[in-house]
């Protein structure tokens, strides 16, 4: 399955960039959108697929029948439509920093993290995800608009342990969150990747 070979990549890229680590004494941490950045806006791939067999197929390759439970188009989107070059970035920024994953998108508002885990697992980025902001953001019932730069903020009070931190969105109005803002043009490329890289750098 075509899920063999990621794995068998994914762990040549760890030996290859084991020794690239950076702060290995200090907490790094990436706060990661999702639309627009490992799923470009406009991929619509999984809907040319079967996506019942792919979800049981899932289910069968990772012996958990918890992804039988979730949406088979959220499956079906991390497998088809999120980006192969920009995942290879964010790994390779993963390893490079050592940097576990906040997720700041809209998908944490419809999904608890033990679900999201099992989406990021078919990429194996399941260990990298540790957390996510707070679960509201957008307008709430009270007419209140909970903006992600908040809940970024927020985190990052409630949380002293992180020592360095970078954030990737493709939303440019996050922008107000300053240098450590890094703008996604709807994926990571080189450049991207790189800008991750400076603003991790940021003390």
């Amino acid at each position: 399955m075509i899920l063999r070979k990621f794995y068998d990549d994914f762990r040549r890229e760890q030996e290859y960039y084991r020794h690239e680590r950076h702060f290995p004494d200090e907490r790094c941490v990436l706060f990661l959108d999702i639309d627009g950045v490992l799923q470009p806006t406009w991929s619509q791939k999984r809907f040319d697929y079967d996506l019942d067999a792919l979800q049981k197929a899932i289910a069968e390759f990772f012996n958990d029948e918890g992804y039988l439970k979730l949406d088979k188009y959220d499956i079906a989107a991390v497998f088809y439509d999120w980006d192969f070059v920009s995942i290879g970035y964010l790994k390779r920024f993963l390893l490079d920093f050592d940097a576990d994953i906040v997720l700041h998108s809209s998908w944490i508002n419809h999904s608890n993290l033990a679900n999201l885990k099992r989406l990021f697992r078919i990429h194996q980025l399941d260990d990298y995800l540790v957390d996510t902001t707070d679960k509201h953001i957008g307008e709430r019932e009270d007419g209140t608009y909970l903006s992600k730069s908040i809940v970024i903020r927020e985190y990052l009070e409630k949380h002293p342990d992180i020592d360095r931190y970078a954030i990737i969105d493709d939303d440019s109005f996050l922008s107000d969150l300053g240098e450590r803002f890094v703008y996604s043009p709807n994926r990571i490329d080189e450049e991207t990747y790189m800008k991750l890289r400076e603003a991790m750098w940021i003390k």
